[in-house]
């Protein structure tokens, strides 16, 4: 079938029009391949000097729809209205012609006042490829050559045809001087959009781009390219720093900047374009003489985070910031372009900053009640805040942190860790130990206050027992279970049985009446060893009839981490302990894995609660055999016993000696087993403080079978399943303040009230702001904001954010738009309506 047969057919049978006008415009050629032509279900009729019959024939003589006619006439279409006898069914029906411009308004649908586009571009339209790519992008009747120009741009940058988006689409390629950063795929799509920019100009279409950059950016250059308008965009935006520095482009163009960066598509290009402009034009240099405050919210270039940085950095160290100050610029860089490259970074600041503040308002009260309570309340956060930062630094692979480590671990040994236990010991000589009177439970009685009630019941109980879980990381574990949506925790400490160690402590958390520690460090529950998950099983069974179970974390994940197996399993026991070790067996083995192997153990005890959620399993205790002494730092003469313990040892423990007639020391504790609540003759010897023995081979950093606050408290964290409104903290509401709601400018500020303070059950709100059309459309900037103010006036938990809108958000009248607050996920949180009314000239004309 001839492209004509083609066109003819879709016209009447795909198109379904009755009559179709053809002019043969006095070629022969035209009259015979009219006579040629064959057209299923179509009469031809040749009208030549015979318009008024042939009009009588097919509009009263044959009026049937299913009649469909071609009407040929071989001369030229009347020049005059008056002089055409065909004229009402030429308006009512649709003519056909043959030269190729009526080719392409036919398949674009365009019509006659289109052919100055049409002849203009030539070579565009000269593919049917690159019509079909147009004619997806075109709207149903095409008003303007702007929208057909437009519509060009976008077919050749495969994009929709709006100037944000075209304008998009062209900076976020990779430029030539980027190559060496390049992967072989993406020097394959750069050669196809150098091609693709090359077709702009072979086409012509070059001149109309630059127009549309200079009226709608206000970009101007003797020389316009892609590389330019680039620079252009940074050199503005960075005149938002620098005074002094002039802008080559509107506001209107900072939208382009904010949608490089946020979209994951163009993210990398903007990555290595800011790099190496930054590189060249000296930024960092630049940024050095500018206050953290002026650089708060700006993510132009990473030099900017490197200067936040080195500048918290430093301000930490001399004071001059609180942790609260620290903490609100890190909550505003959230979101930004380089803060997930430098997370480890700002959180180990983070730490520093309350490290520093909690250990320099360290004050130590008289007596041992008051001392527990002051350490399980507050001052264990220090330990907490430690471990923070040197998990974090452990992560960051260049120096910039580093002067932070020598003031910190001299405040945590000097100011903290020696202070308080120092002050603790005083309390403990003075008072004995255990100190009566303490508002804690303690370890031994566990079983007989926690576990045997369910026992009695019939009730179901799961017990993990992680090694070396200590009391400030449980408190960091109680806080981050509740935000997965699915947990509920109580936290309270209990006294650890001493000698803090593992065999003895294991043994306190199981049933019995009394314990007994042999000189080599084996402990026994009422005769029973207790040595090891088999004969701690029996331990329990025995107190359960039967319905008990002691297995290791590794065999439950093992073998019953699937559902149905897991259902099956536990329906023969009320209790279930479950042993976990990790943390103890780092400091045992890889002392500088410590800390992250205690984040992985987080994670770890998640998989388990996970695990026993799927056993339909709700009561759920978390605790810990001991707690344990970490210093970063390689100990010091002065950290080690000036003695060392004679008689007759037989366990010689960096912490604690067991044996028999052993010597007394004034800078040691003596204990006789009775004293500690163990059964038989043994004699305990323990170090003041947190002094250690010496003794041969290595892991002085990492110890533990003392009486320090971070060996004796142990955590009891009560976890549960499921969440209510009662008992889960909810985060806050935050409510837009819109005014009239008008918007006539191309930048627009909105306030937002965060209607309650974060604390108890409220916790803070992250949420992603923007303004989207009627067509889902993105049409401005978006925000990343996190709603966390602790203020309890009113007046100050209000925020205002300024919005800049894209070209594209000026067409099209007044017209509704909304305000969308999504949370990180995605989900929409809540919509305000706006009206767009953004006149052509306020920032930008087109």
């Amino acid at each position: 079938m001839s492209t004509l047969n083609q066109r003819l057919h879709k016209l009447f049978h795909e198109d379904d029009h009755r009559i179709v006008l053809w002019y043969g415009n006095d070629s022969s050629e035209m009259t015979a391949e009219f006579e040629a032509m064959e057209l299923a279900g179509v009469t031809k009729l040749n009208v030549q000097n015979q318009a008024l019959k042939t009009k009588f024939s097919v509009q009263v003589e044959q009026t049937d729809d299913k009649d469909k006619f071609l009407l040929f006439s071989p001369g030229k279409v009347p020049e005059s209205d008056a002089d055409n006898w065909l004229l009402d069914l030429q308006l009512a029906y649709p003519l056909f012609s043959t030269d190729e411009y009526a080719i392409y308004r036919d398949e674009l649908k365009l019509d006659r006042t289109a052919d100055k586009i049409l002849k203009t571009y030539r070579t565009f339209f000269a593919s049917k490829e690159r019509r079909e790519l147009l004619r997806q992008r075109l709207p149903s009747k095409v008003a303007s050559d702007r929208e057909l120009e437009l519509g060009m741009l976008g077919a050749l940058l495969r994009c929709e045809p709006r100037i944000t988006e075209i304008f998009l689409a062209l900076i976020s390629a990779y430029v030539e001087q980027d190559r060496k950063e390049l992967s072989a795929a993406a020097i394959r799509k750069l050669s196809q959009r150098e091609a693709v920019e090359k077709e702009i100009t072979d086409h012509g279409l070059d001149q109309p781009l630059w127009e549309y950059a200079e009226r709608t950016y206000g970009y101007q250059s003797d020389d316009p390219g892609i590389e330019d308008f680039v620079k252009a965009l940074f050199v503005s935006r960075l005149s938002e720093l620098l005074p002094g520095q002039p802008r080559r482009v509107r506001r209107e163009a900072d939208l382009l900047l904010d949608r490089w960066q946020d979209s994951e598509r163009t993210r990398p290009t903007y990555e290595l374009v800011a790099r190496r402009l930054g590189g060249e034009w000296s930024i960092a240099s630049k940024m050095a003489g500018l206050s953290l405050k002026d650089l708060q919210r700006a993510d132009l270039f990473v030099e900017i985070d490197q200067r936040l940085l080195s500048g918290l950095r430093d301000e930490i160290l001399s004071g001059e910031v609180s942790a609260d100050e620290v903490n609100a610029l890190i909550n505003d860089r959230e979101g930004t372009f380089w803060f997930e490259g430098y997370t480890h970074h700002y959180a180990a600041l983070r730490a520093a900053a309350t490290f520093l503040a909690l250990q320099g308002s360290l004050h130590l009260r008289p007596g041992a009640r008051d001392s527990l309570i002051d350490y399980t309340g507050q001052q264990c956060k220090i330990d907490q805040a430690y471990r923070q930062f040197h998990y974090h630094l452990r992560y960051v692979s260049d120096p910039l942190l580093q002067p932070l480590v020598e003031p910190l671990e001299r405040h945590y040994t000097t100011g903290f860790l020696h202070k308080l236990n120092q002050h603790w010991q005083q309390q403990l000589d003075a008072e004995g130990f255990p100190p009566p009177g303490l508002p804690i439970a303690h370890q031994r009685d566990f079983w007989k206050t926690n576990i045997e009630p369910y026992v009695k019941r019939g009730n179901r109980i799961f017990v993990i027992i992680s090694d070396g879980l200590r009391y400030e990381s449980a408190a960091e574990l109680s806080g981050w279970l509740p935000t997965l949506g699915r947990y509920r925790t109580e936290l309270e400490p209990m006294l650890a049985a001493a000698p803090t160690f593992t065999q003895l402590g294991m043994a306190a958390l199981l049933p019995h009446k009394e314990l007994q520690l042999r000189g080599d460090g084996m402990v026994s529950a009422d005769g029973q060893s207790a040595q090891g998950t088999a004969n701690r099983d029996k331990i329990l069974k025995a107190a359960a009839n039967s319905r008990a179970i002691a297995i290791t974390a590794s065999d439950l994940v093992r073998d019953y981490s699937a559902r149905d197996a897991g259902r099956a399993w536990v329906k023969n026991y009320d209790v279930i302990y479950i042993y976990h070790n990790l943390i103890d067996q780092a400091g045992e083995k890889e002392e500088d894995q410590l800390f992250v192997r205690t984040q992985k153990c987080f994670e770890e005890i998640e998989q388990l609660l996970t695990i026993i959620a799927r056993m339909n399993g709700n009561n759920i205790i978390v605790t810990a055999d001991h707690g344990y002494l970490f210093q970063h730092s390689p100990l010091e003469d002065s950290d080690y016993a000036s003695y060392k313990v004679l008689g007759d040892d037989q366990k010689y423990n960096r912490r604690f000696v067991l044996g028999a007639n052993l010597e007394k020391d004034s800078a040691a504790m003596h204990f006789t087993a009775g004293e500690l609540g163990l059964k038989g003759d043994l004699e305990i010897v323990i170090p003041r403080s947190v002094h250690r023995l010496r003794r041969s081979g290595s892991g002085s950093r990492y110890v533990h079978g003392g009486l320090s606050l971070q060996e004796l408290v142990v955590p009891m964290l009560r976890v549960s399943l499921g969440r209510t409104a009662n008992d889960d903290a909810l985060p806050v509401d935050v409510e837009v303040i819109a005014g009239n709601g008008h918007i006539t400018n191309n930048e627009y500020s909105v306030r937002f009230f965060q209607k309650q303070a974060v604390g108890g059950k409220r916790g803070e709100r992250r949420l992603r702001i923007g303004f989207y059309d009627a067509d889902e459309k993105l049409i401005s900037d978006e925000k990343n904001i996190v709603f966390n103010s602790e203020a309890v006036e009113e007046r100050n938990r209000e925020t205002r954010l300024r919005f800049r809108f894209g070209a594209d958000a000026g067409t099209g009248g007044q017209r509704p738009v909304k305000l969308r607050l999504r949370d990180p996920s995605g989900v929409i949180v809540f919509e305000h309506p706006f009206t767009l009314d953004i006149t052509f000239g306020s920032d930008f004309d087109l």
